[in-house]
Parts: structure tokens; sequence; C-alpha cells
């Protein structure tokens, strides 16, 4: 995961450029392969990126395109790539030299603020457009990269993380007591009846499937996508419906395996992750490389006290699911000396907020922690339909 942040002067004096540095320094304690700014007229930008796909490598963001007098930073990675190139007529032999922000670009070009209904994957983006003085952003479906914001006295802060915006001298530090009764109240893992508030009164966060608009000192939150916007297909057999729901769920697995670097996948001994990681190791064989797969199971002197109906070590079916599909390197982790107590602390800093998940916090943390020691950079799991987690900045 990359970092992005900027300032936007409604009144068009120029951007700050010690506040633009002050969020710049506040996000260097994440690791990324290159660190980059753009100021111009009433605009800061600035990107901390991390490169994971082939196409990302020594990618400049932010980025302005004076051509079309677009400007550019970006968290993001783009699935549909060959949908979208085909979509906007690029020519093949240009294909493996674009990068994803400019391919946001082009669709925006084509698409204006519709041009999020049109992508696939994991962004969070800000573009500004300055032939109509306006900033348009996004940030994906299901909000897997987050991105927050702060407005007031004609000053627009964007971050893809708040501790930097509470840095800024002219950003509040006061509690936001609904977020807070919101989150006591909800006995699921949801944190707010409101998904544009944050734990913070005066920070706000876009959220998942929205866009954001900003002109003439006017902001507004359109939702471009949702569930009711899905169309209903009707076929002949169950055979044919389980023909489509694989072509569907193999594209989707093997677009999010492009990486220049390993792969990785939560599994367990479920279906789920199972069939994830069972079609990636497949989809990786052809191009000579292994997935590396990491479960949680229990420390060697557990002692099952659990229900019959749990299975709480889960190491028969998910070895069975490695030596059913091949292709897989298993690393069988127990987190032996850490528990959900031990990793409280971090996961407060890691999410900046509350958070209601606490029996398998320290293993997921650990997790993620192995993944990057073995050169992970895209790691699958189950959720969300085919979820993947990316070398992350958090």
């Amino acid at each position: 995961m990359s970092a992005i942040t900027g300032i936007v002067q409604l009144n068009h004096e120029r951007a700050s450029e010690e506040y633009g540095n002050s969020l710049i320094e506040s996000l260097k304690v994440f690791q990324s392969d290159s660190i980059n700014r753009l100021n111009r007229e009433h605009i800061f930008m600035g990107c901390l990126s991390q490169w994971i796909t082939p196409e990302s490598i020594d990618e400049v963001l932010p980025y302005y395109d004076y051509e079309r007098q677009l400007a550019i930073t970006a968290d993001i990675i783009i699935d549909n790539r060959s949908e979208l190139f085909e979509k906007l007529h690029i020519q093949q032999e240009k294909q493996t030299q674009i990068t994803d922000s400019f391919l946001i670009l082009l669709a925006y070009e084509k698409w204006g603020s519709d041009c999020p209904k049109h992508l696939v994957g994991d962004f969070a983006f800000i573009i500004w457009d300055k032939k109509r003085d306006k900033l348009f952003g996004a940030r994906d479906f299901s909000g897997s990269r987050t991105l927050y914001y702060h407005m007031k006295n004609n000053r627009f802060t964007f971050c893809t993380v708040i501790k930097p915006l509470l840095n800024l001298p002219y950003v509040e530090k006061t509690l936001n007591n609904q977020w807070i009764a919101d989150f006591l109240a909800i006995p699921l893992n949801f944190e707010s009846t409101d998904s544009n508030l944050t734990v913070y009164k005066d920070i706000k966060q876009i959220p998942p499937s929205h866009s954001i608009t900003l002109e003439k000192g006017k902001l507004t939150l359109s939702r471009y996508c949702s569930f009711n916007d899905i169309k209903k297909i009707k076929l002949k057999s169950n055979a044919e419906y389980e023909e489509a729901f694989m072509d569907v769920y193999q594209t989707a697995i093997s677009d999010r395996l492009r990486t220049y670097k390993q792969v990785g996948s939560h599994l367990s001994g479920g279906l789920d992750s199972g069939s994830v990681a069972a079609i990636a190791a497949k989809e990786l064989h052809k191009s000579n490389k292994k997935l590396l797969s990491f479960s949680y199971v229990p420390v060697k002197d557990f002692d099952d006290w659990t229900p019959k109906r749990r299975f709480p070590d889960e190491t028969p079916w998910i070895q069975s699911t490695i030596d059913h599909s091949g292709n897989i390197e298993g690393n069988f982790l127990d987190f032996e000396n850490y528990s959900p107590y031990s990793v409280i602390d971090d996961w407060l800093d890691a999410l900046e907020m509350p958070y209601k998940f606490y029996e398998n916090s320290f293993w997921l943390k650990g997790i993620y922690e192995q993944a990057s020691q073995q050169g992970v950079g895209v790691l699958l799991n189950g959720q969300r339909g085919t979820g993947r987690f990316h070398g992350g900045t958090h």
C-alpha cells in the first residue's frame, strides 16, 4: 500500500509548503520505494509509493499531465486493466507501459466523474482538474483503501492516514461523540451508522463505493456503485451457472496476482481461502512462481476445550488442500508467545481507532509480518469474495 496526502486552498492562495512537508514527514514512518510531492498554484500533493506491480516500478506520483492539465496522486492497483484497455482503445504495444494511475487519468478524461464505475481493484485517489478548477477523488467498492479529509477555513486537506492530519496546527483533536456512541451500541463489527464519520469530530472519510467532488468551494459525496445496480443473469441449467461462476471467480483471482514480488495467501481448512489458494497456485505455476500459504494453528501443547462442533486445529484440512493443489509452500504458524492482549497497542496504532476483533488479532498481525519478511507483495484471503492485502504502509 502507498500513502497519499495533499492540501487544497479554496481561496486560491498558494498551498502551504510547510504544512505539505509536515504531512509528508509524518508519513515517513511507513516504508516506501519513493517519496514525491507536487506543489502547483493552490494545490499540494504528496505520495509515498510502494511498488507492487511491474508497472509501478519507478512510477512518479504525484503526476501532472501537461497535455490534459490533470494531476493525480493515488494508492491504487487496478485489476480490470484488459477491460479498460479495450474501452479506452489503447493499442496493445502501449499497454505494458501504462501505469494504473495514468489509466485512471485516461478513464477520467473519457467518463469524468463516472470513471470509478468502470474501475475494479483497490484504490484511493485524488485528481486535480486544472481546466475546471475541480478536485475529484474516489475510494474502491469494498473500502480496502482509506481516504480521510478535513475541510475548514478555506482549506481542504486529505490523507490516507489520520495521524498526519492531527499533526497539523489547524486540525482539532476533538473526539466524535456520535461515532463513539455508535461504536459502543452496535454489537457487530461495524463502527458507526454513518460511514462518513471517524472517531475524530473534524476528520471525515470518503465511504467505500463513493467519490468526492470539490468545486467552487462546495464538497459533494456521491455513491457510484451499489448491489442494487447489479443486473441478474438467467441461464438454462445449474451447470451453466457453475460454469459462469467459475469463469468470474478464476478471472477475479488471476487478476489479483499481478506483482513482481512473491504471492501469498491466508489458508484455513475452509472452502473460501482454500479455493482461492488452489486457483492461485494453479495460475502461478504457469509463470513458474510458487504460492506461499500462511495458516494459524494451535500451539503444540493445546488442550482442546472447545465444543465438539468446533475444529480448533484445521491442520489436516489445510494440508489436504496443499497436497491436492500442489505448487503451495505451506507456513504453519502458532505464534506461541503472542495473544490478543499483546498486540492491542499495535492494532490501535495501525487502525487509528478502536476495533472489535480480538480473538484472531494476534495471528492476523503475525501473518502479515511473516508474509512481509518473505517478500510477499500480494497476500490473498477468502474475504469479500477474493480479498487481497498488499505489502502495507500500515
